[in-house]
């Protein structure tokens, strides 16, 4: 059935798991903002992929790229996990919601049968897990993970 879990224990959260992990942007990222963003036509094959990686107990963590984009999953994954993420994003999309795209946490031994499941589907390793508590998109900003937690638990305007 739908929406059933046989198994917690192959349940997957979106909170950062160990350093040295790598970082997987997959899906169609989509560079453009729109109010209602489209659905790429390989999203379908895309969470299959994803699902058949989870059963095979590939993925430490992963988290789609829905409220706030690319950078929030990104800072979200660190707030849960308290661990820093060094993310080589080349993408001026940052804050844009994409349908069908997801961040997800790899370990190295299990890169290459990751990589494998998906084929010709879109994905990029985008960056690496790191026990320094920091957010650093794009090598130019850094921002600590307590001030990230400052900011997700007492926003400056609401």
């Amino acid at each position: 059935a739908i929406g059933i879990v046989d198994d917690i224990t192959r349940s997957i959260s979106m909170d950062l798991k160990e350093a040295g992990n790598s970082i997987y942007l997959v899906g169609e990222l989509s560079e453009e903002p729109k109010s209602v963003p489209d659905v790429p036509s390989s999203t379908l094959r895309v969470y299959r992929a994803l699902h058949q990686a989870i059963k095979m107990g590939l993925v430490r963590s992963a988290h789609d790229l829905s409220e706030g984009g690319l950078a929030v999953a990104a800072a979200e994954m660190c707030i849960g996990g308290r661990l820093g993420m060094d993310a080589k994003l080349d993408t001026t999309a940052l804050f844009t919601e994409t349908n069908g795209c997801l961040l997800v946490e790899i370990s190295p031994e299990n890169a290459s049968a990751f990589e494998n499941q998906f084929g010709d589907l879109p994905i990029k390793k985008v960056g690496t897990v790191m026990q320094e508590p920091s957010l650093i998109i794009r090598e130019s900003v850094s921002i600590s993970v307590p001030d990230l937690v400052q900011a997700f638990n007492k926003p400056k305007y609401s």
